[in-house]
């Protein structure tokens, strides 16, 4: 099976957990926050033996990294963007403490992307994410979009409540989820 990477840049609280839960489904799944997990090397083994047709990843601490990723460069991407100023909010509100200039140095590269990413880059506004999901299957994916599987993830809120959205999914779906610790 021939797999397909895609990337999802953003920075914090620009939804990119939603986002990256949403591309989970059928042949795609993505990962969040690997760069947590280990360097480029395990990034790659990660998304190389995820068993999916599709693998990506959602990370909001990567967007500094851009430079490491010549190897990935090739691939889609979605670049997220949410006023730093809000996104820096947001966090503070949520009870975490981040400098002000991962903010603005983040801010930075979503905007010259193209300048360092040689595949094709969809940017979506914070905004609009709720009514982009066929645009942003289509540019990571390809075919095969589920819009009821999208609405049925905005309905939820699952970037607030994503416990209560394990919990409403049928047994087997969960336990696959979990097991791929997606």
């Amino acid at each position: 099976m021939t797999r397909k990477h895609y990337f999802i840049f953003s920075l914090p609280r620009s939804r990119s957990t939603w986002v990256a839960h949403a591309l989970c489904y059928g042949k795609s799944v993505c990962y969040h926050d690997l760069t947590a997990e280990g360097d480029m090397d395990y990034i790659e083994h990660t998304l190389q033996d995820s068993g999916f047709e599709f693998s990506g990843m959602a990370d909001t601490g990567i967007i500094h990294r851009i430079p490491e990723m010549t190897r990935f460069s090739s691939c889609p991407a979605i670049a997220l963007h949410r006023d730093h100023h809000q996104c820096e909010k947001s966090t503070l509100a949520a009870g975490y403490k981040i400098p002000h200039k991962f903010y603005v140095d983040g801010d930075y590269w979503l905007q010259n992307l193209h300048e360092y990413w040689e595949g094709p880059v969809l940017h979506v506004n914070y905004d609009d994410i709720d009514t982009a999901g066929s645009a942003i299957w289509e540019h990571c994916i390809g075919s095969g979009f589920n819009s009821g599987w999208w609405e049925y993830l905005c309905n939820l809120k699952i970037e607030v409540n994503i416990p209560r959205v394990l919990q409403s999914l049928p047994r087997d779906k969960r336990e696959l989820i979990m097991s791929k610790q997606v």
